[in-house]
């Protein structure tokens, strides 16, 4: 094998591996189905918030998924105190979340879930509390945070919206009740 066709095939398994790296790490995109389920009730929203916020190093998240759940102008708000008792707040549209987070989630493995939550439903508004903890790396792995979720939903258009999220996180101050930690009875 001469130098030029050891080279050409040095070149080609380099540029497959790439390909083949990119693929792995790019998030599932949903499909226009899924798209539509994702907004049919409240509860579908909060599923798919957490689906698509959740999952491991080096996976991109699938953007396209999380953005259709946000109404147009809707606010993602942090109203928290920081473990030494320094209040933080902050308000940010989708987009810039997006930019802020991505780089973060997919370099450290990132999992959302909730542990309880109870909505509040009437016409077409609802409104949903809910319990969370944040894992690094994979759903088993170290507890990072958890909180509580506040989230305001509309439908319009014959599909339903997120409005706005406000959370809160635990701290060496403020834990979360028990009672927030219980399934919701009616």
């Amino acid at each position: 094998m001469s130098f030029k066709s050891s080279h050409r095939l040095w070149v080609l398994l380099i540029a497959a591996s790439l390909t083949i790296t990119q693929a792995i790490a790019q998030a599932p995109k949903a499909s226009r189905q899924t798209l539509k389920a994702d907004a049919a009730t409240p509860d579908a929203l909060v599923r798919a918030l957490y689906e698509s916020i959740s999952g491991p190093v080096g996976q991109e998240r699938d953007w396209t998924r999380f953005r259709n759940l946000w109404l147009p102008g809707a606010k993602i708000i942090l109203a928290s105190q920081k473990y030494h008792g320094k209040p933080a707040y902050e308000s940010l549209s989708i987009e810039p979340f997006i930019l802020r987070v991505t780089t973060y989630y997919r370099q450290e493995g990132f999992y959302e879930k909730e542990l309880a939550g109870k909505m509040n439903q009437f016409g077409h508004i609802a409104s949903y509390w809910s319990a969370f903890e944040v894992r690094k790396g994979s759903p088993a792995g170290a507890l990072y945070a958890r909180g509580i979720s506040s989230w305001q939903m509309v439908k319009k258009d014959d599909r339903w919206w997120i409005s706005q999220l406000i959370f809160d996180f635990e701290s060496n101050q403020l834990a979360i009740p028990d009672r927030y930690l219980q399934p919701y009875r009616e």
